[in-house]
């Protein structure tokens, strides 16, 4: 776990990842399934697809273009956001990392495969081939710009509704990225470990006939 900080960029390590590692190593998959398992219903929802087709594929300065990118951002906004508050912001990038359209208009044209590029903040170059259903998750990261608390950044491929002729969904040449703040569940999880470490140097103390 990492945080990227701006705008000084540096990375500092959170908690003890071998203790997380290793005494709770299965609250911390569920944790983070949990998130992957948002994020492919998100790109799965049939209204995306077609929104984020018709985004992707449209002509920028066509007269419709821009209503798309509108609506784009009041669905996240006013409907499927309101469904889960850990979700802070939500992108569409291109085949080139730029964002066409996000729950937050003014991150339109933001390079995030730039990003990617010189912070490592997600995972948008695997995600750009990847299939149907793969999720990859990057956390967790801190951006001053975007929010003032740990995000993880989970990026999934997109997928047209039409199908191909072996019955499989046609892919499209972008990712939804969806930044999840998760402070509550990274809090816990960070408590446990820390918990457990204390419990295991107690009863090392005691075991040495030190107490």
């Amino acid at each position: 776990l990492f945080y990227f900080v701006k705008p000084s960029f540096k990375i500092e390590a959170v908690g003890d990842i071998k203790t997380i590692s290793e005494t709770n190593k299965s609250t911390y998959e569920a944790f983070v399934e949990g998130l992957k398992s948002r994020a492919r219903n998100w790109s799965s929802d049939r209204y995306v697809k077609g929104l984020g087709e018709k985004i992707l594929t449209s002509d920028p300065s066509s007269k419709a273009y821009p209503n798309s990118v509108e609506e784009f951002r009041r669905y996240f906004v006013e409907e499927k956001m309101l469904s889960d508050p850990s979700v802070i912001i939500v992108d569409l990038l291109d085949k080139d990392g730029i964002i066409v359209a996000s729950s937050r208009g003014e991150r339109v044209g933001v390079n995030e495969y730039e990003e990617e590029l010189e912070y490592k903040a997600h995972h948008f170059s695997k995600t750009i081939t990847a299939g149907f259903g793969e999720v990859y998750l990057m956390g967790a990261v801190f951006e001053e710009d975007e929010d003032d608390r740990p995000m993880f950044h989970a990026t999934t491929r997109l997928f047209s509704t039409r199908i191909d002729d072996q019955g499989h969904f046609v892919p499209l040449d972008g990712v939804l990225l969806i930044h999840f703040v998760s402070t509550k569940e990274l809090s816990s999880i960070l408590s446990k470990a820390v918990s457990a470490q204390g419990s295991a140097e107690s009863s090392m103390e005691t075991y040495s006939g030190v107490s």
